[in-house]
């Protein structure tokens, strides 16, 4: 009988295994490659027109890290995409104002370590410690933006309208056909700022006089829009349009017919910012985002594509007919109000369907 010695066994045993487990990673190595990337990226949720995949190149050959870009299209999408489940998989998110004040109380978000900001004097400081956030201890604001009124001056004989809300809500001021917002939530509070002259929780009495208003303005509306107020106005669809301060930007360079007026009565503001999630548990992949996602340099590439208005001080080629819109002073925000939740998303959503029926 012939016997195998325990040495040339083990040399045997050492050649199957190496041979085997090179198949495995062969087989495997695209499967645990994606695992590994996995491990070193971050899933980021933005709207649309805010964060582009192409400048973030970059920071992911420096680091290493992977940054997922997703894009959701209301508030209301962000939080279904929360509440759903603890294991969303998120890592950084972009709300709105009153938005993260609902996020906070509900624990969705965590608190900021500002020691590891590299940025905190590059921001605004009037776009710091409002309502919703005070201290900003859950909330970077990345942009803002007012909401007023864009119009075309062609239809009013080439002069500007009075910047009055009765362009859009009084039957004697509104031109045949108007444009305003499908979102109820600004429709609703901006009507009762118009009609009651603040920004308060609604009896019923109240609720009924908006619905009547709106169900007035509904005959002169041409398009309920959140997202093409600036093609309607610059289209020459409607001469007057509800929308937001850089949307009507846009069309402000290439027509000089198109002015963007604030209300006398009052107009709005909303700033969006970035919150990390709870759930999240990458912050060592997320704080080196953060400071480079606000480095100016960085901030100055999407200003320039995107034309919004930013939370970092860069410079920007404003039109000098927007240029008193552009800078978020503390005098500015001291006329500005906000979309604070002091309505009920269930007197909302009763307003709306009754503005449908």
């Amino acid at each position: 009988m012939k016997y195998v010695s325990s040495s040339s066994f083990m040399v045997r045993a050492c050649i199957v295994f190496f041979w085997f487990m090179s198949i495995v990673v062969f087989l495997y190595s695209g499967k645990y490659a994606d695992f590994f990337k996995r491990g070193r990226s971050i899933n980021v949720l933005v709207w649309g027109q805010v964060l582009d995949k192409e400048f973030l190149v970059d920071f992911e050959q420096e680091t290493g890290i992977q940054v997922n870009v997703n894009y959701f299209e209301n508030n209301e999408e962000l939080f279904v995409k929360l509440r759903a489940t603890q294991n969303h998989d998120y890592d950084l998110i972009m709300p709105s104002d009153w938005a993260a004040q609902l996020l906070i109380q509900e624990g969705l978000i965590k608190k900021i370590d500002q020691t590891k900001i590299t940025f905190w004097n590059d921001l605004q400081p009037a776009l710091l410690n409002h309502y919703f956030d005070p201290g900003n201890e859950y909330t970077l604001p990345y942009y803002w933006t007012l909401y007023g009124l864009g119009v075309n001056t062609d239809y009013f004989g080439g002069k500007l309208p009075p910047a009055t809300w009765k362009l859009v809500f009084d039957l004697a001021y509104m031109p045949k056909c108007i444009g305003t917002f499908e979102d109820i939530r600004p429709l609703t509070i901006i009507a009762a700022l118009y009609l009651f002259g603040r920004v308060d929780a609604l009896n019923a009495t109240e609720v009924d006089c908006i619905i009547a208003v709106l169900r007035e303005q509904k005959k002169r509306v041409e398009m309920y829009t959140d997202n093409r107020a600036e093609y309607l106005l610059a289209s020459g669809a409607t001469p007057v349009v509800m929308g937001l301060s850089g949307d009507f930007l846009k069309v402000m360079r290439r027509f000089d017919n198109i002015s963007f007026l604030i209300p006398q009565e009052g107009a709005f503001a909303i700033i969006d910012s970035l919150a990390i999630p709870s759930a999240s548990h990458k912050d060592d992949l997320i704080y080196p985002f953060l400071n480079y996602l606000f480095r100016k340099d960085i901030v100055q590439q999407y200003v320039d594509k995107f034309e919004f208005f930013s939370a970092v001080k860069v410079d920007a080629d404003y039109d000098e007919r927007f240029a008193q819109f552009t800078e978020p002073t503390f005098e500015l925000f001291s006329k500005i109000h906000f979309f604070k939740n002091v309505v009920s998303s269930t007197i909302l959503n009763d307003i709306l369907i009754a503005l449908k029926s």
